[in-house]
């Protein structure tokens, strides 16, 4: 523990006594309670009862996270790149009001990211049981430990081009879910594959944009970087392997599946042919909403 702490960078002194922001326990309590919901209590709970009919409030909850997302992103941008005279190429921490601002926003995002455990839980409550995998409770675990290193050695910066990023495109990406769990709107959906795509290029993006500081010195922890690099490196080989088994094979068997979009499939058809539950499906649901 001792080794670890040497390598994190100095903690930020102006979150220091926020709640949660930096501890550990309260860190590791958060995400054992999720993990022990979702894959002991819940699925105990609903072995031998008949699934929920969510459909109502799972299009409630995309709707609102396509809001929520706007207004972050919009309070963040005008705070950094957008009038917070921040540079687009390399940005390192500031200790001015205007920053301030920018880590109370990502703070409250934290809290954003931890009410997407719902995510799993309606996996649960609809028995898609298979839908509660290592990937997509390791993802919305991890979307919750990098605000929380963030919050603690600095969230500022240089990632906050990740951080407007990744909410600019979970306002497409629930946005599409709300529409596509309409009947009606299917037909016009039909560029279900570019937004993977988009999560492709957002990985590769912010992954280059991450890299500046370790190659060129403006005051951004270099720790920070690698962290963040190493984690979207991980998410966009991923990525790339269900997009290229999915899509190529689209290509050989020119037979339009929608099987793997994890994310409309489980929350909006009740049933789901087996086939459909491959890794390459938890992939897709779990990566979802990007890191993020």
């Amino acid at each position: 523990m001792m080794a670890f702490a040497r390598f994190l960078p100095p903690r930020d002194s102006r979150t220091a006594y926020w709640f949660g922001a930096g501890d550990w326990m309260t860190l590791l309590y958060i995400l054992c309670m999720y993990v022990g919901v979702v894959k002991i209590l819940l699925p105990q709970y609903m072995m031998n009862r008949k699934e929920f009919k969510l459909l109502g409030i799972i299009r409630l909850y995309n709707l609102l996270l396509v809001g929520i997302n706007v207004l972050f992103f919009y309070d963040i941008a005008k705070h950094t790149y957008f009038g917070g005279r921040y540079s687009w190429l390399c940005q390192g921490l500031r200790r001015d009001s205007m920053d301030m601002e920018v880590l109370k926003l990502n703070y409250y995002y934290m809290f954003v990211r931890i009410f997407e455990f719902l995510d799993t839980v309606f996996f649960i409550l609809r028995k898609k049981f298979n839908q509660a995998s290592v990937l997509n409770i390791s993802h919305h675990c991890i979307a919750v430990i990098l605000p929380w290193y963030g919050l603690a050695y600095g969230i500022d910066g240089q990632i906050c081009l990740m951080v407007l990023v990744n909410m600019a495109v979970h306002v497409i990406m629930y946005s599409y879910y709300f529409l596509a769990s309409f009947p009606a709107m299917q037909s016009y959906l039909g560029w279900k594959r570019y937004l993977t795509l988009i999560q492709i290029i957002q990985f590769v993006v912010v992954g280059v944009h991450m890299c500046v500081p370790l190659v060129y010195d403006c005051g951004y922890p270099v720790q920070s970087s690698l962290l963040v690099v190493s984690c979207y490196v991980y998410f966009l080989l991923m990525f790339a392997a269900f997009y290229g088994s999915t899509y190529q094979r689209k290509a050989k068997c020119k037979v339009e599946d929608n099987g793997y979009d994890e994310q409309l499939r489980s929350r909006v058809v009740e049933s789901v042919d087996d086939k459909d539950k491959s890794i390459f499906g938890e992939v897709r649901h779990s990566l979802a909403n990007g890191i993020r």
